[in-house]
């Protein structure tokens, strides 16, 4: 049965809240509004028409465009015209467009695409943010402007089948950016793409020397990109996307049966220390890495920590190679001992005695996780945080570990380490718990 919309509403995929003359006519009497921002957190695929983004982009002091969640023009109706307001557009510094990392290349797409590639060829020269998702961003587009103030790119979602053109190439256009996010899914059927592929003519040079952040989920490792990061990168990293710890809230809208036909890319410890040793950025304050582990996971631990001493942060999420494996947490960090500025762990350390989801009855039939199992959980990550302070470098002052939870996504168990000074006594508190559901879920 095809879903009709309210008969005040002209399209499924419009959201009623942008209707009417109330929005644009309080937006009017906001002559010094430098900054508009439209969020959702309920994972819909509806958003504002074509009329409202043409005049909310026409704002004469508008400079910073957010939207969260929502869709950005889902459909233009037939009396919209499709042009911008005056043929101009809000000098924008700051366009961010965030939608579900889940929600692939099934809705309109191409009239995303379109829409986006009107406000980007107008916006360009006067960006120095850009966050999209991968689906409906113009890429052939942007790799033919010119981006001269660009400092920051995000792009999220499901990688792109063409152009095939290598990113180090196709992106070679922004030479100011210093902070870089590829944070892009594969495929089911296909495998990792480097960045800079192994080939490329010898003359070739990283286009980004200023670079001070940047994440590549799902690497490759044989990437030549790493062999060449420039000596000011501060921050990387190496994550999976999707994340397999977030299996359980992903795709939350589907039936949940459906996850199986799902494909976790999950690089081996071996290939990641493979990775990590083309790494040519040995200033690294806060790196992140993502493996599943295997018999060379202490040696590319240790690499790490020999490699990049300066680290002040560390966040690591592995998991086990069998689901038979007891995890020692102090085992695990042992070969970090040595990070002497270390100053905050977090962790998932794939416990055998995470909680498991059950049927509840309560909750009409929805997958749950029992309330006691949760409580006896809370037990094991104390405990496991102070083995892992009393293990690691004096200098630590917080361990985050990986919790599951029944909101819309995992959790991290945050705890502040206290020391004694006279008698060594550690210590542990558990402070506020930080969600997960905003990067690891939504994709936002």
């Amino acid at each position: 049965m095809r879903l009709r919309p309210p008969s005040h509403i002209p399209h499924l995929y419009v959201c009623e809240e942008f209707l009417g003359p109330v929005v644009q006519r309080t937006l009017r009497q906001m002559p010094l509004l430098t900054k508009l921002s439209l969020c959702t957190r309920q994972g819909v695929v509806h958003g504002p028409y074509w009329s409202f983004l043409r005049f909310a982009l026409s704002l004469p002091r508008l400079r910073e465009f957010e939207m969260v969640g929502l869709t950005f023009c889902p459909v233009v109706l037939p009396d919209e015209p499709f042009d911008l307001e005056g043929g101009a557009c809000a000098s924008l510094t700051v366009f961010r467009y965030e939608a579900i990392l889940t929600r692939g290349r099934k809705y309109a797409i191409s009239v995303e695409k379109d829409a986006l590639a009107l406000v980007l060829e107008k916006t360009h020269h006067s960006l120095v943010i850009l966050a999209l998702p991968s689906e409906p961003a113009p890429i052939s587009l942007m790799a033919r402007l010119d981006w001269p103030n660009l400092r920051e790119l995000r792009l999220r979602g499901m990688r792109w089948s063409a152009p095939r053109t290598p990113l180090v190439l196709l992106f070679a256009n922004m030479p100011k950016l210093r902070s870089l996010a590829l944070e892009l899914r594969i495929p089911d059927d296909g495998d990792p793409e480097a960045v800079w592929p192994p080939g490329l003519p010898r003359g070739t040079k990283l286009p980004w020397p200023e670079l001070e952040h940047l994440t590549v989920a799902n690497p490759h490792p044989d990437d030549e990109f790493f062999a060449h990061l420039p000596p000011g990168l501060r921050t990387l990293a190496l994550p999976s996307c999707p994340r397999e710890c977030a299996r359980d809230w992903l795709w939350a809208c589907e039936n949940p049966y459906c996850l199986l036909a799902h494909t976790f890319h999950l690089l081996p410890a071996s290939r990641l220390l493979d990775v990590l040793k083309r790494c040519s950025a040995s200033g690294l304050r806060h790196l992140e890495i993502e493996y599943g582990a295997d018999e060379r996971e202490h040696d590319l631990l240790r690499f790490l920590a020999a490699a990049f001493p300066g680290l002040s942060s560390l966040s690591i999420y592995r998991y086990r190679g069998s689901r038979e494996t007891v995890v020692c947490v102090e085992d695990v960090v042992r070969p970090l001992a040595s990070l002497e500025c270390l100053q905050a762990l977090t962790l998932h350390p794939d416990f055998e005695t995470s909680p498991m989801r059950v049927v509840s009855g309560m909750r009409g039939g929805r997958l749950v996780y029992p309330t006691d199992a949760l409580e006896r959980f809370a037990d094991i990550l104390e405990g496991a945080a102070l083995g892992i302070a009393r293990t690691l470098n004096k200098s630590l002052e917080r361990v985050s570990l990986w919790t599951p939870s029944d909101r819309e996504g995992p959790f991290s168990a945050n705890f502040s380490v206290f020391r004694d000074d006279c008698t060594n006594d550690v210590r542990v508190q558990r402070e506020s718990d930080t969600p997960h559901e905003r990067e690891d879920v939504w994709g936002m």
